[in-house]
Parts: C-alpha cells; sequence; structure tokens
C-alpha cells in the first residue's frame, strides 16, 4: 500500500505567509510582483507530482504561423455584455491560455473598486506570466479553472496545491504564445498606459458595448449587481468618449464590437475581428469559428429558458429580448440616466414602456446619411 507523505510546513513559511497576507488586507497598491520569496505549494506539496505533468501544445497553423507572443485584452464596458461570449470566441484557437476576470483578485484583496494603477498592473502581470504566490492561493480558494482556463487546470480540478503552484501555472503561461484576458472592471481611458508600452507592442485590445437597458437589467434581473445607473452610466460614457481617440492613435491595436451588431450579424462581425487579429483585410474565418458560431447563436432550447452563464443564444431575437419583460421603474431609471449611451450607440430613446414593447419601433435609429 502507498501512503502519501505527511505536509509539514516550516515555521518560517507559515510566518512568511502570515505576513504576506496581513499586508495584503491592509490594501492593495501597485503590487511587487516578485516579492514573494516562497511559493509554499511548489516547495511542500510534491514538486515532482508537479513536474510530472504534461501540458499538450496543440496548434492551429492559422493561429499561429510565426511562433510570435500575442496577447489580447477583451474589455467590456460592463457585466452582460457578451465578453463571455468573445472570449470563449478567441480562446477556441489553441494555443492559448484564458483568463476569465483575474482583476477579481483586486477587489479580494482591496475590498473595493478597481483603480487604474493596480489594473494595469495586473494585466501587465498577467502577460508576462508573472504570477505572486498570493495570487495562486487565492486561485485555490475559487474555481480555478474558472479563471484560468487551460489544460493544466482542467486536470488540476478539486483544489489541488501540487498541480496548481505558481511555477506549473507559470510554465503553462509561458508555452502558449497567445494569452487572453477577458476584464470588466478595466477603463478604455487606462488603456494608455498599456498601448504606450514597448514591452506591449503585440497586445490587441478589443472593446465591447452593448445597450444598458440590456445589460444594466440583465444585471438587475439575475441578483448580479443592484440596479446602478449612477455608477455605470458615467463609466460607459467615459469608455464611449475615450474609444474613438484610440482607434484613431492605435488603429493595428484596439477594435470595437457593438453587442447587438455582432447579434445581428455574428458572423460578419466575427470575421471583422478575426482580420483585425490577423492583421489581414481579407483572412477568411477558421473552421473552428464558424463552427462555434453556427452552434452558439442558433436556438436549440427549443424556447426554454436558458441558464443566466450559458453563452448559447438565438443571437436573432437576443439582442433586444429585454424590450418584453423590462419592469416599468427599470426601464425608466435606465433610459433616463443612460440617454447619452444610448444615443451614442445610435439607438432610439423610446420614452415610454408602451413603445420599448412595440417591436414594430426599430431599436437603431435611421441611418440620417
Amino acid at each position: 500500500m502507498m501512503f502519501k507523505r505527511s505536509i509539514a510546513l516550516p515555521l518560517q513559511v507559515i510566518l512568511e505567509s502570515a505576513r504576506n497576507t496581513l499586508r495584503d488586507f491592509k490594501g492593495f497598491q501597485g503590487t511587487n510582483w516578485s516579492k514573494y520569496p516562497y511559493d509554499m505549494a511548489a516547495s511542500t506539496l510534491g514538486i515532482d507530482e508537479v513536474r510530472n505533468i504534461s501540458i499538450p501544445n496543440k496548434k492551429d497553423p492559422s493561429w499561429d504561423d510565426d511562433g510570435s507572443e500575442r496577447n489580447i485584452l477583451l474589455v467590456g464596458s460592463t457585466a452582460r455584455s457578451g465578453t463571455s461570449f468573445i472570449g470563449e470566441l478567441l480562446a477556441k484557437l489553441e494555443p492559448s491560455m484564458y483568463f476569465f476576470e483575474p482583476e477579481l483578485y483586486i477587489k479580494s484583496i482591496a475590498h473595493e473598486k478597481v483603480k487604474e494603477t493596480d489594473g494595469i498592473d495586473l494585466m501587465e502581470a498577467v502577460f508576462e506570466c508573472r504570477f505572486s504566490t498570493n495570487f495562486t492561493q487565492w486561485l485555490l480558494k475559487r474555481n480555478v479553472a474558472n479563471v484560468i482556463r487551460h489544460t493544466v487546470t482542467r486536470k488540476c480540478k478539486g483544489g489541488s496545491h501540487t498541480c496548481l503552484s505558481k511555477p506549473v501555472i507559470t510554465q503553462a503561461c509561458q508555452q502558449e504564445h497567445v494569452r487572453i484576458v477577458k476584464a470588466i472592471r478595466l477603463r478604455m481611458r487606462w488603456m494608455h498606459g498599456l498601448l504606450d508600452n514597448s514591452a506591449m507592442s503585440n497586445l490587441k485590445i478589443i472593446h465591447l458595448v452593448r445597450d444598458p437597458r440590456g445589460s444594466l437589467y440583465s444585471m438587475d434581473k439575475n441578483h448580479l449587481h443592484k440596479l446602478d445607473t449612477d455608477y455605470f452610466c458615467p463609466r460607459i460614457h467615459d469608455d464611449l468618449t475615450h474609444l474613438p481617440h484610440l482607434l484613431a492613435q492605435y488603429p493595428n491595436q484596439v477594435f470595437s464590437l457593438v453587442y447587438e451588431k455582432f447579434c445581428l450579424d455574428p458572423f460578419g462581425e466575427a470575421r471583422r475581428l478575426w482580420r483585425f487579429l490577423m492583421d489581414n483585410s481579407s483572412a477568411t474565418l477558421p473552421t473552428i469559428w464558424t463552427e462555434y458560431l453556427t452552434k452558439k447563436t442558433t436556438d436549440e432550447n427549443n424556447g426554454k429558458k436558458t441558464k443566466v452563464y450559458t453563452t448559447r443564444r438565438n443571437s436573432s431575437t437576443q439582442y433586444q429580448e429585454w424590450r418584453n419583460t423590462i419592469p416599468q421603474q427599470t426601464f425608466t431609471t435606465i433610459e433616463r440616466d443612460c440617454a447619452n449611451v444610448i444615443t451614442a450607440l445610435g439607438y432610439n430613446l423610446f420614452g415610454n414602456l408602451e413603445n420599448a414593447r412595440d417591436l414594430s419601433i426599430p431599436l437603431f435609429m435611421e441611418d440620417k446619411s
């Protein structure tokens, strides 16, 4: 019979861990990601097992012909704006490692909204595969296979410290040439800090926005966030104000997607996105994308209600489904407080719930060109 060896943490490691934890809870401000001298998981929990994990390196020739590193940051103006769908689409291409809202780590440490310095520092650290011990310990408290979507985390489900040490995650990250981050707590005005960084010359930023009457209602309805138009509406408008400047200054690095337009023409919008990523105006969609889009944008639920976090939708109707169910007070509040965002996106202000319910009145403003 084989027995696992017992685990005894050295006193020095325990004390150092306590100091790190106390420092973090006092507040997160511009973390120096190299300051942690110990990796408890790797140093005490069977490093030989860690080394034996095989990390397959699948390759899609159309995605990674030159073998160069590529970083993709998918920024959503709010939750419920389609970032999960686009993130999954991007992650279909291998080799890649997909990070799902890693900025939640900052919130868990600082117990406040993500600030610019901390958010940008974290993005740089993730893209450069620099993970602190505290970050990996935070992962173990969550569904790590959800935060980092990769073969190594899928193999290590169940909170295995051995599998998910800092060396293992770092090795897996460095091995993949494409690193994708989905973040919904960053602002577009912060992106200059990444785009002006010479070390981030391979960065592509995708901004995704949705009609706030749909996104904010969805958050409120599904109890993901209370209806707070005073917080969200100015931030969405600020993103839309800064976006044109970024598009003009960094045309090969910044791309804009509108949720409703993607729903109405998923293959056309995906083609635009693919050509942006490939720097090729005539590139055709890879088969894996067309298969994914076909599966995810058609209704195979026979009209049954979909789960909150699922990415399967009938996209031809989903883009304005909120019009059928949004309550009076919610509609009035969002349309009043987000009016400048709604019109900036080119959508009609309905004025009252009766008009919103009337689907013969188009969502989009008439083309005045």
